[in-house]
């Protein structure tokens, strides 16, 4: 599934453009991203600190191009980067309960609370 899926996506992305009549060409070359996802998922073996410690190098990397370059090759690493942004969450959040024990519910509660907060107080702010 680790393979299927993310390909999946792919093509209903593709499709949905299609339909909506607009030029799905330029996409194609992402496939190149969604391969480098799917193995960096094999890389980390499902391990937490190496999955992050990994996405994390691929979203610097992304990023660095990004900023370095201009066209569609920019635009594409701004948008892997942000894909490869998007896996650190469950990781920062498993790791961060790990060892809490009976207070595991409570810390996931305060993770959520940070989100919250995080989406509420910089508009209430004037941020």
């Amino acid at each position: 599934m680790t393979v299927v899926i993310p390909i999946i996506a792919f093509i209903v992305i593709l499709l949905v453009n299609y339909l909506k009549g607009n030029d799905t060409s330029q996409l194609y070359i992402y496939i190149i991203c969604v391969a480098i996802l799917i193995c960096s998922f094999f890389l980390a073996q499902e391990k937490p600190a190496k999955t992050l410690i990994l996405f994390s190098s691929l979203a610097i990397v992304a990023m660095t191009i990004g900023l370095t370059t201009t066209g569609k090759v920019a635009t594409f690493s701004f948008i892997s980067g942000g894909l490869f942004c998007s896996v650190m969450w469950p990781c920062i959040f498993s790791l961060s309960i790990a060892g809490l024990g009976k207070y595991a519910s409570q810390g996931s509660a305060f993770l959520i609370m940070m989100i919250l907060g995080g989406a509420i107080i910089p508009p209430l702010q004037g941020d």
